[in-house]
């Protein structure tokens, strides 16, 4: 840092006649250096760049005016083009080899010869690489007054620049060509829409298209940027809408953006989507913060996400790399994901356990997540798991113990406490769940659930498709429904648990025909003489969709007079 001396006052004493002294009052304070470049464009390390030649953002804490020399050239560290411009963008002059990497960076200096310097950046130059920019906004002769105006006269590799000083830009955009599409200053380049109704404010159609430093709006739209096209580049840019960001396409970049959802999910996926990268970006708001439906081979890194539902979500979705994220409520949420890996990731700032193909392990180390797939006699005890998507899921995983853990959600029925999916020989034991769907077990067999405290649950336990299941010496208490036989379980007996309390139903069944599921000496909120009824459906046919069902009654015969002393 420099000291500078700022003169803030003269004296000027009369003595006689002609004597003039003066005396000038100053006062030393501290010079900041300039910021340190960064935001480059092109994006450190891009592939086939098409154009439109090097922008950054710099500035200076103390308001200086700040000089930019500019180093650029295919060696590292490369030479000075530029000495002392103020402006954050050059075009490069001469010509370039395709596919060649370039090397460049910028050292910052005020007025008072305080310098900073950024880092060394690289790029190569795709074969469509233009010098040919389309300016929009701002007061230079034969500048666009719309973006979208721009677009339609800009060619194949062009750039079309957007100044601030026309702000905010009120259009629904469609990009058709293979364009650079920059905004002055991400903070102050705003695009709104709020007019079209259209599905999003901003739709890319073709391939190889870069937005970069807006803040995009879609007040009348559902996505803020629809990706239909391979090879976009959405990169440090402030997006808000109900969905910011629908990709339809691959191989896109989404990197070091803001993205504020209002529903629903911040980032979404579907249809086979591959080779996407997600990288950097800070997601809040909406249900989910990313969504891939039936995608693969796709990386999710480094992103810091806050989220009611889910902080990542996959579903059908395989050989995608999810890592180094960080998450405030929800975590991670699999459904039929496999050979997905995923590695150092955290919710509520503490570590995802994510164990695959693991055996003959004990944890109980302070985890924030839970999650077990294709594993052997793994035992997860003493965890304390707080508003998540799923505290504890395990996958094709047989002979494991979840034992002694706490599970809870803030808001009510927002999540599940323990999901347990097409697994054998599952042990729960002497855990406390409360505030959400409790026990979930789907396909699974020979589970045993006992020694538990299940209170104001929307489900206590639910199963459905599940053969000997043995449910006995739980409390549960204040659940809007204890446990449900959603549909297709057998051979299962329900006994010694006291049941306190229900907003609706103490228990519900759906069961086959000759479903042998066996009620028997539970505790029912009372002491109770006569057999406790259960009201449920006899299945007929469960050919799906179509399922045939008739009213059907079963009976606790021999109900408790007193409830069981259980203690968890």
């Amino acid at each position: 840092m420099v000291y500078k001396t700022l003169v803030v006052g003269v004296i000027v004493l009369f003595i006689g006649v002609g004597i003039q002294p003066t005396f000038a009052i100053t006062k030393d304070f501290i010079n900041h250096p300039p910021y340190e470049p960064s935001n480059p464009i092109p994006p450190d390390g891009a592939e086939n760049w098409t154009g439109g030649g090097l922008l950054w953002t710099g500035g200076d804490p103390d308001g200086d005016l700040v000089y930019c020399d500019v180093y650029f050239g295919n060696t590292t560290p490369p030479p000075e083009v530029l000495h002392h411009g103020t402006a954050t963008k050059y075009i490069i002059p001469g010509s370039f080899e395709f596919n060649k990497i370039y090397y460049w960076k910028i050292v910052s200096t005020d007025e008072h010869g305080a310098s900073t310097e950024g880092p060394i950046w690289s790029f190569t130059l795709g074969e469509s690489y233009s010098e040919h920019i389309l300016n929009v906004g701002g007061t230079g002769e034969g500048n666009y007054s719309s973006i979208q105006d721009a677009i339609d006269n800009a060619s194949d590799g062009d750039t079309v620049f957007v100044f601030d000083d026309s702000s905010p830009y009120y259009e629904n955009i469609i990009i058709y060509k293979s364009i650079n599409l920059i905004g002055e200053n991400k903070e102050s380049t705003i695009i709104v829409d709020n007019y079209s109704h259209s599905s999003s404010a901003v739709t890319i159609k073709w391939i190889n298209v870069t937005i970069t430093c807006f803040t995009i709006i879609g007040e009348a739209t559902y996505n803020g940027i629809e990706i239909n096209f391979d090879y976009s580049k959405i990169f440090n840019n402030n997006i808000i809408a109900k969905e910011p960001i629908n990709i339809k396409s691959s191989f896109n970049s989404i990197i070091k953006n803001y993205l504020e959802g209002g529903k629903y999910t911040s980032i979404s996926m579907g249809s086979s989507d591959s080779f996407n990268d997600i990288i950097d970006n800070t997601i809040t708001g909406g249900d989910d913060g990313i969504y891939l439906i039936d995608c693969n081979d796709n990386n999710i890194i480094n992103n810091r996400i806050k989220c009611e539902v889910s902080g990542i979500r996959l579903s059908e979705s395989n050989e995608n790399t999810i890592s180094n994220n960080t998450m405030d409520k929800g975590g991670l949420c699999l459904q039929n994901s496999y050979n997905n890996i995923i590695s150092d990731n955290y919710v509520n700032d503490k570590p995802i356990l994510y164990l695959h193909n693991e055996s003959n392990k004990v944890f109980n180390q302070d985890f924030g997540q839970i999650i077990v797939i294709d594993c052997n006699n793994i035992t997860i005890e003493n965890q304390v798991l707080n508003d998540l998507n799923t505290g504890v899921y395990l996958f094709k995983s047989k002979n494991c113990k979840i034992q002694n853990n706490s599970i809870s959600h803030k808001t009510p029925f927002s999540g599940y406490g323990i999901k347990v999916v097409s697994c054998e020989n599952t042990i729960l034991f002497n855990n406390t769940l409360s505030y959400l769907d409790g026990i979930d077990i789907y396909f699974s067999n020979n589970t045993s659930i006992s020694y538990n405290n299940i209170l104001n649950c929307r489900i206590g336990i639910s199963l459905a498709y599940c053969n000997n299941s043995k449910i006995f010496k739980n409390n549960l208490v204040n659940n809007s429904q204890s446990i449900d036989f959603y549909i297709g379980s057998r051979n299962s007996i329900v006994t010694m648990n006291n049941f306190y309390r229900r907003r609706w139903f103490f228990a519900l069944f759906n069961d086959p025909i000759n479903a042998n599921n066996i009620w028997y000496r539970n505790y029912w909120g009372r002491p109770r003489i006569l057999p406790k009824m259960i009201i449920g459906n006899l299945i007929l046919d469960d050919e799906y969709p179509f399922y045939k069902s008739r009213f059907y009654i079963k009976f606790d015969w021999h109900p408790a007079l007193r409830p069981y002393d259980i203690k968890v």
